[in-house]
């Protein structure tokens, strides 16, 4: 099943490739584990991440604070949440944390009015140092 899946991610993002355009979609999975499918399309990074909701919601959290955010407003349940922030140069940032499954969570990243990839990979990427700590501290409390 999982490779079947790994195939198909595969095979799209071939032809996104040769299609061409402004959609980017890269495939994740061997930098760390959790890593899912990554796609930044119309300002927006969107990431399907391999851990459960409050693994990534903590870690999203930590992130936030890590990188200096200056958090505007954060609110989340057991299924979703979304915290709003500045960043130094003043623009804002969304983060949103949604539950696909039990063991699946989708990461939206947005930078800004148009969006800032780069600096929404970089927020992703701090997310994702965080899973492993974020899920053993998860584990005893």
């Amino acid at each position: 099943m999982r490779l079947a899946t790994r195939a198909c991610q595969w095979l799209l993002l071939l032809t996104l490739l040769h299609a061409g355009g402004c959609t980017a979609l890269l495939i994740g999975g061997a930098v760390v584990a959790g890593a899912g499918t990554v796609a930044y399309v119309k300002g927006e990074l969107k990431s399907t991440e391999e851990v459960p909701f409050e693994t990534a919601w903590a870690a999203t959290d930590e992130s936030v604070e890590e990188l200096g955010l200056a958090r505007v407003s954060d609110a989340h349940d057991d299924t979703a949440g979304a915290i709003i922030a500045r960043d130094a140069s003043d623009d804002k940032v969304t983060i949103k944390v949604a539950r696909l499954d039990d063991e699946r969570t989708q990461i939206s990243i947005r930078v800004g009015l148009f969006g800032d990839e780069a600096q929404s990979n970089r927020i992703l990427s701090e997310i994702r140092e965080r899973y492993e700590t974020v899920a053993v501290s998860l584990v005893y409390e």
